[in-house]
Protein backbone atom coordinates (compact mmCIF):
# COMPACT_ATOMS: atom_id res chain seq x y z
CA UNK A 1 0.00 0.00 0.00
CA UNK A 2 1.64 3.16 -1.15
CA UNK A 3 1.51 6.17 1.16
CA UNK A 4 -0.97 7.86 -0.76
CA UNK A 5 -3.43 5.13 -0.29
CA UNK A 6 -3.06 5.40 3.11
CA UNK A 7 -3.78 8.74 3.22
CA UNK A 8 -7.02 8.25 1.32
CA UNK A 9 -7.92 5.46 3.70
CA UNK A 10 -7.30 7.63 6.95
CA UNK A 11 -9.32 10.15 5.07
CA UNK A 12 -12.26 8.29 4.51
CA UNK A 13 -12.26 6.41 7.92
CA UNK A 14 -11.91 9.79 9.34
CA UNK A 15 -14.78 11.18 7.16
CA UNK A 16 -17.07 8.47 8.43
CA UNK A 17 -16.19 8.92 12.03
CA UNK A 18 -16.80 12.57 12.06
CA UNK A 19 -20.08 12.10 10.18
CA UNK A 20 -21.21 9.64 12.45
CA UNK A 21 -20.17 11.73 15.82
CA UNK A 22 -22.00 14.57 14.40
CA UNK A 23 -24.90 12.09 13.39
CA UNK A 24 -25.02 11.25 17.33
CA UNK A 25 -24.07 14.56 19.03
CA UNK A 26 -24.76 17.48 16.33
CA UNK A 27 -24.64 20.39 18.99
CA UNK A 28 -20.96 19.31 18.52
CA UNK A 29 -20.55 21.63 15.40
CA UNK A 30 -22.34 24.75 17.53
CA UNK A 31 -20.73 24.62 20.60
CA UNK A 32 -17.68 26.78 19.26
CA UNK A 33 -19.88 29.33 18.82
CA UNK A 34 -20.25 29.94 22.90
CA UNK A 35 -16.37 29.70 23.44
CA UNK A 36 -15.85 31.93 20.45
CA UNK A 37 -18.37 34.51 22.40
CA UNK A 38 -17.23 33.91 26.22
CA UNK A 39 -13.51 34.50 24.79
CA UNK A 40 -14.43 37.91 23.26
CA UNK A 41 -16.69 38.87 25.99
CA UNK A 42 -13.54 38.01 28.32
CA UNK A 43 -11.49 39.85 26.50
CA UNK A 44 -13.58 42.79 26.36
CA UNK A 45 -13.40 42.69 30.25
CA UNK A 46 -9.84 42.48 30.55
CA UNK A 47 -9.84 46.02 28.48
CA UNK A 48 -12.19 47.32 30.77
CA UNK A 49 -10.70 47.06 33.74
CA UNK A 50 -7.26 48.19 31.83
CA UNK A 51 -4.87 45.81 34.12
CA UNK A 52 -2.03 47.38 31.67
CA UNK A 53 1.21 45.22 31.63
CA UNK A 54 -0.84 42.18 32.80
CA UNK A 55 -3.64 42.35 30.15
CA UNK A 56 -1.58 40.09 28.02
CA UNK A 57 -1.09 37.21 30.86
CA UNK A 58 -4.87 37.33 31.51
CA UNK A 59 -5.61 36.96 27.44
CA UNK A 60 -3.29 34.11 27.46
CA UNK A 61 -5.07 32.74 30.58
CA UNK A 62 -8.21 33.17 29.50
CA UNK A 63 -7.82 31.61 25.84
CA UNK A 64 -5.96 28.80 28.27
CA UNK A 65 -9.06 28.16 29.94
CA UNK A 66 -11.37 28.42 26.63
CA UNK A 67 -9.47 25.87 25.24
CA UNK A 68 -9.55 23.73 28.16
CA UNK A 69 -13.43 24.34 28.15
CA UNK A 70 -13.42 22.77 24.44
CA UNK A 71 -11.00 19.95 24.38
CA UNK A 72 -12.74 18.23 27.48
CA UNK A 73 -15.97 18.80 25.51
CA UNK A 74 -14.19 16.88 22.30
CA UNK A 75 -12.43 14.94 24.56
CA UNK A 76 -15.91 13.21 25.86
CA UNK A 77 -17.40 13.03 22.60
CA UNK A 78 -14.43 11.60 21.05
CA UNK A 79 -13.99 8.89 23.80
CA UNK A 80 -17.43 8.65 24.96
CA UNK A 81 -19.50 9.76 22.52
CA UNK A 82 -21.37 11.70 24.45
CA UNK A 83 -22.28 15.44 25.17
CA UNK A 84 -23.50 17.51 28.05
CA UNK A 85 -23.71 21.33 28.59
CA UNK A 86 -21.92 20.96 32.04
CA UNK A 87 -19.23 19.83 30.46
CA UNK A 88 -18.92 23.67 29.28
CA UNK A 89 -17.91 24.39 32.94
CA UNK A 90 -16.37 21.44 34.30
CA UNK A 91 -13.69 20.58 31.56
CA UNK A 92 -12.17 24.23 32.24
CA UNK A 93 -9.34 23.09 34.80
CA UNK A 94 -9.20 19.64 32.90
CA UNK A 95 -6.19 21.04 30.35
CA UNK A 96 -5.87 24.13 31.46
CA UNK A 97 -2.19 24.03 32.42
CA UNK A 98 -1.57 21.84 29.36
CA UNK A 99 -3.04 24.44 26.95
CA UNK A 100 -1.58 27.61 28.67
CA UNK A 101 2.19 26.16 28.38
CA UNK A 102 1.32 25.17 24.94
CA UNK A 103 0.34 29.02 24.30
CA UNK A 104 3.33 29.98 26.40
CA UNK A 105 5.74 27.97 24.26
CA UNK A 106 4.19 29.41 21.14
CA UNK A 107 4.84 32.68 21.97
CA UNK A 108 8.23 32.16 23.19
CA UNK A 109 8.87 29.92 19.53
CA UNK A 110 7.63 33.24 17.91
CA UNK A 111 9.92 35.82 19.59
CA UNK A 112 12.97 33.15 19.59
CA UNK A 113 12.54 33.55 15.68
CA UNK A 114 12.23 36.51 15.59
CA UNK A 115 15.47 36.83 17.90
CA UNK A 116 17.13 34.59 14.99
CA UNK A 117 16.70 37.29 12.50
CA UNK A 118 13.35 35.53 10.51
CA UNK A 119 11.49 38.34 10.52
CA UNK A 120 14.43 39.82 8.65
CA UNK A 121 15.12 37.38 6.34
CA UNK A 122 11.27 37.20 5.29
CA UNK A 123 10.99 41.07 4.94
CA UNK A 124 7.77 41.90 3.66
CA UNK A 125 6.69 38.20 3.74
CA UNK A 126 7.19 38.66 7.93
CA UNK A 127 2.83 37.25 7.88
CA UNK A 128 4.23 33.99 6.59
CA UNK A 129 6.19 33.62 10.65
CA UNK A 130 2.83 33.17 12.77
CA UNK A 131 2.67 30.41 9.73
CA UNK A 132 5.79 28.53 10.50
CA UNK A 133 4.50 28.47 14.10
CA UNK A 134 1.18 26.93 13.25
CA UNK A 135 3.07 23.97 11.32
CA UNK A 136 5.64 23.52 13.87
CA UNK A 137 2.81 23.11 16.45
CA UNK A 138 -0.21 21.77 14.50
CA UNK A 139 -0.93 18.55 15.89
CA UNK A 140 -0.57 20.37 19.74
CA UNK A 141 -4.73 20.68 20.30
CA UNK A 142 -5.15 16.62 19.69
CA UNK A 143 -1.90 15.97 21.83
CA UNK A 144 -3.30 18.13 24.36
CA UNK A 145 -6.42 16.18 24.73
CA UNK A 146 -5.89 13.01 23.00
CA UNK A 147 -2.73 11.61 24.10
CA UNK A 148 -1.23 10.08 27.12
CA UNK A 149 1.55 12.69 27.16
CA UNK A 150 2.26 15.29 30.39
CA UNK A 151 3.27 18.82 30.00
CA UNK A 152 6.92 17.97 30.13
CA UNK A 153 7.05 15.42 27.30
CA UNK A 154 4.15 16.99 25.05
CA UNK A 155 6.43 18.86 22.62
CA UNK A 156 8.74 15.97 22.15
CA UNK A 157 5.65 13.62 21.20
CA UNK A 158 4.57 16.73 18.80
CA UNK A 159 7.76 16.93 16.52
CA UNK A 160 7.98 12.75 16.89
CA UNK A 161 4.31 12.30 15.20
CA UNK A 162 5.01 15.32 12.92
CA UNK A 163 8.10 13.44 11.90
CA UNK A 164 6.15 9.56 11.75
CA UNK A 165 3.13 11.15 10.01
CA UNK A 166 4.39 14.36 7.72
CA UNK A 167 2.77 13.25 4.76
CA UNK A 168 -1.03 11.95 6.24
CA UNK A 169 -1.38 14.60 8.53
CA UNK A 170 -0.43 17.60 6.68
CA UNK A 171 -1.75 16.29 3.23
CA UNK A 172 -4.84 15.92 4.58
CA UNK A 173 -4.80 19.25 6.73
CA UNK A 174 -4.11 20.95 3.89
CA UNK A 175 -7.60 20.05 1.99
CA UNK A 176 -9.26 21.34 4.88
CA UNK A 177 -7.28 24.78 5.10
CA UNK A 178 -7.97 25.36 1.31
CA UNK A 179 -11.69 24.85 2.63
CA UNK A 180 -11.35 27.53 5.04
CA UNK A 181 -9.66 29.86 2.55
CA UNK A 182 -12.69 29.70 0.25
CA UNK A 183 -15.05 30.68 3.09
CA UNK A 184 -12.82 33.98 3.45
CA UNK A 185 -13.12 34.78 0.42
CA UNK A 186 -16.67 34.52 0.60
CA UNK A 187 -16.92 36.00 3.94
CA UNK A 188 -15.21 39.51 1.51
CA UNK A 189 -18.58 39.10 -0.21
CA UNK A 190 -21.37 37.97 2.89
CA UNK A 191 -19.35 38.42 5.95
CA UNK A 192 -21.57 38.19 8.50
CA UNK A 193 -22.81 34.47 7.37
CA UNK A 194 -19.40 34.01 6.64
CA UNK A 195 -18.74 33.94 10.30
CA UNK A 196 -21.09 31.66 11.18
CA UNK A 197 -20.04 29.27 8.80
CA UNK A 198 -16.68 29.40 9.36
CA UNK A 199 -17.17 28.80 13.32
CA UNK A 200 -19.25 25.85 12.19
CA UNK A 201 -16.95 24.76 9.35
CA UNK A 202 -14.14 24.70 12.24
CA UNK A 203 -15.70 22.66 14.56
CA UNK A 204 -16.03 19.89 11.63
CA UNK A 205 -12.69 20.09 10.97
CA UNK A 206 -11.62 19.58 14.56
CA UNK A 207 -13.58 16.47 15.11
CA UNK A 208 -12.02 15.34 11.66
CA UNK A 209 -8.77 16.03 13.52
CA UNK A 210 -9.28 14.25 16.19
CA UNK A 211 -10.57 11.26 14.64
CA UNK A 212 -7.58 11.21 12.30
CA UNK A 213 -5.05 12.33 14.83
CA UNK A 214 -6.79 8.85 17.17
CA UNK A 215 -5.82 6.48 13.78
CA UNK A 216 -2.77 7.91 13.39
CA UNK A 217 -1.63 8.21 17.30
CA UNK A 218 -3.08 4.30 17.93
CA UNK A 219 -1.48 2.94 14.73
CA UNK A 220 2.01 3.08 12.55
CA UNK A 221 2.22 3.06 8.51
CA UNK A 222 3.42 -0.60 8.43
CA UNK A 223 0.58 -1.42 10.87
CA UNK A 224 -1.88 -0.15 8.81
CA UNK A 225 -0.14 -1.79 5.82
CA UNK A 226 -0.52 -5.09 7.65
CA UNK A 227 -3.73 -4.31 8.03
CA UNK A 228 -4.59 -3.56 4.93
CA UNK A 229 -3.78 -6.58 3.29
CA UNK A 230 -4.48 -8.74 5.75
CA UNK A 231 -8.54 -7.98 5.69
Amino acid sequence: MSKIQDVMNLFMESWKNSTQLIKKLPLLLVVPIVHFLAYYLSLYLVSFINLGILSSLFRSLIFAVILSSYFYVLFQAMYYKRFKFEYLYSGIKVFLLKSWIFLLIMNLAFYILMLLGINILLGKYIFVLPFIIFLLFNPMPEIIYISDYDERDMFFYNFNFIKRNFFQWYSINAVFLLGLLVLFFIGSIIPYVSNILILVYTSFVMIFRGQLFKKLYLSNYRKRVFNHFNQ
